[in-house]
């Protein structure tokens, strides 16, 4: 796409942002509150020049917070089921409930619940109200609506090594990505066959339009879907669709966070997409934002409680100490972009131009900041047939490299997937700032060792009992998940019982015991009693496995006894090549029998 293409995109973007004219400060220390924690919110200001205004309420939900915990050791799960988030759920309303009964009036209106979260969108026309809200015991913050911006300035598969990934399994199968951004072209042939969204042949298996016949263009939210799509090819799209017109509010990024914890297991959603900001510079993690509680800090935990990680944009104001908002929220992954490869100088005014661009340089209109999570190709990116420059086409590289590595590993914990794509680190030289940028194939390669020990008898007397123990470790340098072992018992043995934490069961000859998860350096041990049919030397193979790759997989097998030899024949007929060259040596033996000497 050439400059002049995107340059009026960019520029109203720009425009529309209007960024706040000082940065907001570091979270404050307990000692020490801030200015910024001091600051009256604007909502409030708002109410006493007598607006009306639409506040996010956030409700305490720890007790829910610790009765899922609770559920989820009870059951040995590492994220929120079904039946959690209905729980959950469940408290939510009850709390809710409680304040509706205080607060409500004609001056104050809950306009909007989250089912799944502690939070809903009230209505307020006075002081008053907002004072009878905060007097709520259970009330925890109430934070501004606030507005957010696409930020695209106006593949890339190579470097990130996707095509290798790709072939070695790394695909996204039956994992799907929520994109909370501006719509997407349903005609677009990078989705499939989309008559509507969910049908047999379409990508896109949920299409919601908050606001519909609003959003006019829906070339960024395609395009970053059609990123998402290609990092993981067999990975599906939820589209959500929260923009009315150039922005979207943060009611309604809650509204789409709603949704994807409450369809998690429907869809099996693993990430959700954030290719927005509001073109502020925050210089640390953003627990408050502008006088007030970050409202998507609970929503961004809750999804990923329920196994969901939010991966949000940097922005795209040429910050080199500070991101924007939601990527500066707690939890959040936040990701700036770089050049995929050599396309030559770009200017991206009024921002910044590079005179030159190289693969892995950092691009001049990243935000980058210490605490920034990730750099992914952002400039320029093809995807879906259209090309967008910017830290949104960083962002959905993530989230589908994400899929790709969640569908390989179901079961690691979501710290896990994020350090996978962690181990491989690139210089901004505006800043002397290191951050990580994701390699797919090195991600999904990365592995955990194991290593199988123990001590078993050589022979065995008949009418005897004897015990083999096992014990797997994890050497690292990743947690190992759904770990077993496989003993192969002697043909004279017979399982009697295991003296052990893990759960074992026999089937023939061969004993199976699982040791679930097992964190770096962390074991499982074992002991299995075997009983002897008859008398002699016997050999006992034990294995473990996981679901990582192990890069020393003989460290995880273990033999006692001596390995029996193989005595086998192969009886089956000669050929008939063979037959005659053995006649005629037989006929040759013969003659030379027949002419000796007597």
């Amino acid at each position: 796409m050439s400059l002049a293409a995107w340059l009026p995109f960019v520029a109203a973007v720009a425009l529309a942002a209007q960024p706040p004219a000082a940065a907001p400060q570091p979270a404050p220390s307990a000692t020490a509150p801030s200015a910024l924690m001091q600051a009256r919110p604007r909502f409030e200001d708002q109410l006493h020049r007598g607006q009306t205004v639409d506040v996010i309420v956030e409700f305490d939900g720890a007790a829910a917070d610790t009765e899922a915990a609770a559920m989820r050791r009870a059951r040995q799960l590492n994220h929120d089921d079904a039946r959690i988030i209905a729980t959950r759920s469940a408290r939510y309303r009850q709390i809710k409930a409680a304040a509706q009964r205080a607060v409500a009036g004609p001056d104050a209106v809950q306009v909007r619940d989250y089912p799944h979260l502690p939070i809903a969108l009230w209505h307020l026309s006075s002081p008053a109200a907002l004072a009878r809200l905060r007097a709520q015991p259970a009330v925890r913050a109430v934070a501004d609506d606030r507005r957010l911006f696409a930020v695209s300035t106006p593949t890339d598969l190579a470097l990130i090594n996707q095509p290798q990934a790709a072939a070695a399994g790394a695909t996204g199968a039956g994992t799907t990505v929520a994109v909370i951004d501006a719509g997407i072209d349903l005609t677009n042939s990078a989705f499939g066959s989309c008559p509507t969204a969910g049908a047999a042949g379409c990508r896109v298996v949920f299409d919601q339009v908050y606001y519909p016949g609003t959003t006019t263009d829906v070339n960024h939210g395609t395009n970053v879907s059609g990123i998402v799509a290609e990092v993981a090819p067999a990975s599906s799209i939820a589209m959500l669709n929260v923009f009315d017109g150039s922005s979207a509010s943060v009611s309604d990024v809650i509204s789409a966070f709603d949704w994807a914890i409450s369809n998690q297991s429907t869809y099996n959603i693993v990430a959700a997409n954030m290719s927005l900001g509001d073109g502020g510079n925050y210089t640390a993690q953003c627990s408050t934002i502008s006088g007030g509680a970050n409202p998507l800090s609970t929503p961004v935990a809750n999804a990923a409680a329920a196994g969901i990680l939010a991966v949000a944009a940097s922005g795209n104001d040429a910050f080199t100490g500070g991101i924007n908002f939601p990527a500066c929220t707690p939890g959040v992954v936040s990701v700036g972009a770089v050049y995929d490869t050599n396309i030559g100088g770009v200017s991206y005014a009024p921002t910044c131009s590079d005179s030159s661009s190289t693969a892995d340089q950092v691009t001049c209109f990243s935000n980058v900041a210490s605490f920034m999570t990730l750099f992914a190709p952002g400039a320029d990116v093809t995807a879906a047939g259209i090309t967008l420059f910017g830290t949104s086409q960083a962002t959905p590289h993530v989230s589908g490299a994400l899929a790709a590595l969640r569908a390989r590993y179901p079961k690691e914990p979501l710290s896990q997937a994020l350090a996978r794509l962690t181990s491989t680190g690139v210089a901004d030289s505006r800043a002397s700032i290191i951050v990580p940028r994701i390699n797919l194939l090195a991600a999904f390669g990365e592995g955990a060792q194991l290593v199988l020990s123990g001590s078993g008898p050589a022979s065995g007397t008949a009418g005897t009992n004897s015990t083999y123990t096992l014990t797997v470790t994890n050497t690292g340098p990743l947690i190992a998940t759904d770990v077993n072992v496989v003993d192969t018992l002697p043909s004279l043995a017979s399982f009697v019982t295991r003296s052990s934490s893990s759960a074992c069961s026999a089937s023939g000859q061969s004993v199976n015991c699982a040791a679930g998860t097992l964190a770096v350096n962390a074991n499982a041990s074992f002991t299995i009693t075997v009983h002897w049919s008859g008398s002699g030397e016997v050999y006992d193979s034990a294995s473990a496995s996981g679901d990582q790759i192990d890069p020393v997989p003989a460290s995880a097998s273990i033999a006692f006894g001596a390995a029996p030899v193989d005595v086998s024949y192969d009886n089956s007929p000669l050929p008939p090549w063979s037959l005659a060259l053995l006649g005629g040596a037989v006929v040759l033996l013969l003659r030379r029998r027949g002419n000796a000497a007597p």
